[in-house]
């Protein structure tokens, strides 16, 4: 699959082989929860334009 990524840099590219977790529990259930789904919003969180407390702030601001 990250061949397909052809808009990502590849020093963003990284992977990740969850023991145990078949086709429906990459995106669901207790390997989503504790260990794929903390990876992802890490992945994004680093490579974000705007920081979270930036993000927050605008938030803040706008209401």
């Amino acid at each position: 699959a990250l061949g397909l990524l052809t808009g990502l840099d590849q020093a963003k590219k990284t992977q990740h082989l969850e023991p145990g977790a078949g086709q429906y529990g990459i995106f669901a259930g207790k390997s989503w929860r504790l260990n794929i789904r903390p990876l992802v919003l890490n992945f994004i969180d680093r490579h974000s334009a705007v920081k979270p407390a930036t993000k927050l702030a605008a938030v803040t601001a706008a209401k």
